[in-house]
């Protein structure tokens, strides 16, 4: 399957990942809060998803801690703000 039929995590095609649904949402709302973790921990977000989504099906539950950014922050590259061009 390809993305632009369905995501089998989800059951759900990329264009009901918007704020216009109630699943969109709450999907929307759990990448908010997975980037938002990562920087607050001092991880670059987009390094911290490339490291952990290869590795998101194989993880078992019991290991699980060991994705949170706090816990692979030593491993990843650090978060800079990109300042707004003014």
């Amino acid at each position: 399957r390809s993305w632009s039929t369905t995501n089998p995590a989800h059951g759900s095609s990329p264009s009901d990942w918007t704020a216009g649904s109630a699943e969109g949402a709450e999907a929307a709302a759990a990448v908010y809060s997975v980037v938002e973790s990562a920087k607050a921990s001092g991880v670059d977000p987009l390094g911290y998803l490339e490291a952990i989504i290869p590795q998101l099906g194989t993880c078992p539950a019991a290991e699980i801690e060991r994705l949170t950014p706090w816990a692979m922050a030593n491993e990843l590259p650090v978060y800079r703000e990109r300042l707004k061009p003014a």
